[in-house]
């Protein structure tokens, strides 16, 4: 009778794992049919369904599933079928890609179990994952002999670094220990796909419906909700955060750097500056054990959930261990919030910090940095300033209506851009407010990274001759972006009915132009006066994306009328003079270069020999050193940094508010890019 009880509860838990599994099968089948449906029925230029679509749409699963080429190989692709439009392909490649993790596991616990010989004389290629897939399992294994390898003579060549005085046998001592935080290292990083929050199925069908987005464009997407919400967050300076700041330490540990007040780290009371964090476990999930675990590991495991609670265990300078239950609470990012400083030189002029495009989307009496930079401006006038530096270096966008509004604080009136939909007629957008917060000498400060409503203020401001614009070429993105339901209905920023268990689809609706009727798509806003940049190398813009939609142009806006034109040329010929000799700059070119060969754009050779590891990474360490400091080594006696008279009381009355100003106040005074747009400045007032 017990053993007919047995067998009758293994067949129902068995058929209810066989149904709950069918569930989510047609569930994750439902989800990209959604997701399809909303990107063909709102995308502004929806691509064909081709053979030159499906083999995008393959690469660029297979990318999202395995960036580092180091769990499947061309074998395993080949394999699968063509047709990647069906739910079968997704049930193989979830069987696959599951039996690719684990395959690898066990090859990393099998290189690892032996010694490695660092005395014999070999190189590598580096990047290693720059050649693409493995052909088959044995090239799979050979790959991860190198990389385990190298990633075990990196943490001997941080403990040789660390310890000066010891000897290479000394070091060489610690190899069974470095093998073995390798490979908690490599466990970590599949546990966290095969024991995701939302499921590893899930976690595979989120990957087909972004890479399906991406196939698109590069800025349609696929959210989860804790996604959804955190990206909703970025555009408003708010974020749900435990109230802690990270670093590592000289070990390599990731430590608590800084406590923000009133944080629920801080409320706690248990947690302390320089604590090392040891493991952290979500409600209901397994241990996550922090050994070897980088600075963005770590924030990218602290940013899985917004609402569950997490234990995270730290250990004390003293080596006591502490475990400590927190939960997020949403706070005011501070990091994306203007701010804004006087610099006191022959010249007084403004400096204004703009991070972000944000903006309170429920709350109308809420920030939004268009206004926020409007308060700066009125502080500052009333400090009777010369001229103004707008800084939007790496301000990746946000809100059409702040660019519009931001382009208005300048403008008196008219055309800031055009945006153009799916049925092919370009809408001008003027600025929303008749004449202007600040009509004196503007200089705007960008770079690569300066994106999308950066690029129309931007891009406005140049064509109305309103701004001298330095640094380097912008990113490149003139696409707009809504969110939906993937149901299809619009996320308005308000509670929905809806749960959003299907996720949410950022979907491009729109091409934006600028008031001449170019666009800034691929090409982005070429600068007035052109600066190094470091990042140059990096193939990160917008033009080096295969989906990236094509340029185009329309008709300029009828009542477009420029100011009377800058004397840019003179300005150019006076920077050049001073940059082509200046020491921050050269440095700058430098320090691209190395960015280059080590983003993976140039393969470069890397010694396995301790001996030659060793002299490798001192020679680079001495070198990029050198160079860092020689970028940070500005003229002090060009201006001081002060803060207006306004804010000045202010922060006086708080300690961790000086702290964080004076840190500002030492990074631009450190900013050869901002001591060269103070020089352009005083050149044009001088000039006039």
């Amino acid at each position: 009778m017990v053993k007919c009880i047995k067998i009758f509860l293994f067949l129902v838990s068995a058929g209810s794992a066989v149904f709950s599994y069918a569930q989510a099968k047609a569930g994750f089948c439902q989800r990209i049919k959604l997701v399809e449906q909303v990107l063909e029925t709102n995308h502004c230029s929806p691509r064909e369904r081709n053979e030159a679509f499906d083999t995008d749409l393959r690469n660029r699963f297979y990318l999202e599933l395995d960036p580092r080429h180091c769990y499947l190989t061309k074998e395993d692709i080949r394999g699968l079928s063509n047709d990647v439009s069906g739910c079968e392909f997704l049930e193989k490649a979830t069987l696959l890609y599951k039996a690719g993790l684990k395959r690898s596991d066990s090859i990393v616990s099998q290189v690892l179990l032996k010694p490695f010989d660092f005395s014999q004389t070999e190189s590598i290629r580096y990047p290693m994952d720059s050649a693409g897939f493995a052909e088959n399992v044995k090239d799979l294994q050979r790959y991860w002999y190198k990389d385990l390898k190298l990633q075990t003579l990196s943490f001997l060549a941080d403990a040789a670094v660390l310890d000066s005085a010891a000897s290479k046998q000394s070091i060489l001592k610690l190899e069974p220990a470095m093998r073995d935080k390798v490979k908690v290292c490599e466990r970590r990083k599949m546990n966290k796909i095969l024991q995701n929050p939302e499921g590893f199925e899930s976690y595979v069908a989120t990957a087909y419906c972004n890479a399906l987005a991406h196939s698109y464009d590069p800025h349609s997407d696929y959210m989860p909700a804790t996604e959804k919400e955190n990206f909703d967050n970025s555009l408003s300076g708010q974020a749900y955060s435990f109230g802690i700041d990270l670093d590592e330490n000289e070990q390599g540990e990731v430590v608590i750097s800084h406590l923000v007040p009133g944080g629920a780290a801080w409320k706690s009371g248990e947690l302390n500056s320089e604590d090392v964090l040891l493991q952290l476990k979500w409600k209901n999930k397994a241990v996550v054990d922090l050994t070897g675990a980088d600075l963005s590991e770590v924030e990218d495991l602290l940013s899985k959930s917004n609402h569950d609670e997490m234990q995270l265990t730290v250990k004390k300078p003293g080596g006591l261990q502490k475990t400590v239950t927190l939960s997020k609470e949403k706070v005011k990012d501070e990091e994306s919030i203007v701010k804004s400083f006087v610099l006191h030189g022959d010249k007084k002029l403004g400096y204004i910090n703009l991070p972000g495009f944000y903006t309170q989307w429920e709350d109308h009496s809420g920030s939004s940095c268009a206004n926020d930079v409007a308060r700066e401006i009125v502080k500052m006038k009333k400090e009777k300033i010369d001229g103004l530096i707008l800084d939007m270096r790496f301000n990746g966008g946000g809100s059409l209506q702040e660019a519009l509004e931001l382009a208005g604080i300048f403008i008196d009136e008219g055309g800031v851009c055009f945006v153009k939909g799916r049925d092919g007629k370009a809408v001008l957008m003027r600025d929303p407010n008749r004449g202007t917060i600040y009509d004196g000498p503007l200089l705007l400060l960008v770079n690569g990274q300066s994106a999308s409503a950066t690029e129309i203020v931007t891009g406005a401001l140049q064509d109305y001759n309103r701004a001298i614009v330095v640094g380097s070429a912008t990113y490149g993105k003139a696409t707009g972006q809504i969110v939906v339901l993937a149901d299809g209905t619009e996320d308005r920023k308000k509670k929905s009915r809806k749960d959003g268990s299907n996720g949410y689809v950022k979907v491009t609706i729109e091409k934006i132009y600028r008031p001449t009727g170019k666009t800034n798509q691929c090409k982005g806003v070429c600068p007035d006066i052109v600066f190094p940049d470091m990042y140059e190398g990096m193939s990160f813009r917008e033009v080096t994306n295969s989906s990236a939609l094509k340029p185009d142009s329309v008709k300029r806006a009828l009542y477009f009328s420029p100011l009377d034109p800058l004397p840019v040329q003179e300005l150019k010929r006076k920077s050049k003079l001073r940059t082509a000799s200046n020491p921050s700059f050269l440095a700058v070119k430098k320090i691209s270069d190395k960015v280059e060969e080590y983003s993976g754009q140039k393969r470069i050779s890397i010694p396995m020999n301790y001996e030659g590891f060793i002299a490798y990474g001192k020679k680079e360490h001495q070198e990029y050193d050198g160079l860092e400091k020689q970028m940070y080594r500005q003229d002090s006696s060009l201006f001081k940094v002060e803060n207006n008279k306004f804010d000045s009381a202010a922060i006086a009355a708080d300690s961790t508010t000086i702290s964080i100003n004076e840190n500002w106040k030492k990074i631009i005074m450190n900013s050869a890019y901002i001591h060269e747009s103070y020089r352009i400045l005083n050149d044009y007032l001088n000039l006039k």
